[in-house]
């Protein structure tokens, strides 16, 4: 049997995360259900373990959210994403955004969806550079997706909508953070 006790994974190790497969692999291995102190977490690395928590509400839930900040954060986001609902909020929601995603309306999109990745491979070492450079980066190439997807606002449809205003949200979210971490205390 594998000593667990030398198996460490941590998600803000740049080197573990420039190839994290070999650390995943051991997880799945020989901590299945992975317990890491620094941090104050725990994960799952089987598929099936994933899938299972990831459908029983009643014991494991997303209102929190999956970045650990925020899971350890004195409140919830005041705007949640889907991904970090519970049913029957995220149920409702997806219901909205789904009529979205149906065959007929991707094909609708088509077009346009081929037009704006066009537009980001004709700039896409300058996005690439940027977003490799840092938060900043970071926040500017959300931000250029958001402002670049609102332009084609008429295109999206309807059911896009709210998707596009959450984004737009978590785009402004990230800079009020970036400012307030900036400024003097």
């Amino acid at each position: 049997m594998t000593d667990v006790s030398e198996l460490y994974y941590d998600p803000y190790d740049y080197e573990i995360d420039a190839d994290p497969y070999p650390i995943w692999r051991r997880m799945r291995d020989d901590a299945p259900l992975y317990r890491n102190e620094r941090h104050d977490f725990w994960a799952l690395s089987r598929f099936q373990d994933v899938l299972d928590a990831s459908i029983d509400h009643s014991v494991y839930s997303s209102a929190r959210g999956t970045v650990l900040e925020v899971i350890r954060g004195p409140q919830p986001l005041p705007m949640q994403p889907m991904i970090f609902m519970d049913p029957p909020e995220h149920d409702r929601l997806r219901g909205l955004v789904s009529r979205a995603f149906s065959p007929k309306r991707i094909a609708e999109m088509e077009a346009s969806t081929r037009t704006i990745v066009r537009d980001y491979r004709t700039h896409g070492d300058v996005v690439w550079t940027r977003f490799r450079a840092g938060e900043d980066g970071v926040r500017w190439y959300y931000r250029a997706m958001y402002e670049a997807l609102s332009e084609r606002r008429d295109d999206l449809g309807p059911a896009a909508l709210p998707v596009l205003d959450e984004l737009g949200w978590h785009v402004d979210e990230l800079d009020r953070l970036a400012t307030a971490e900036r400024s003097p205390s």
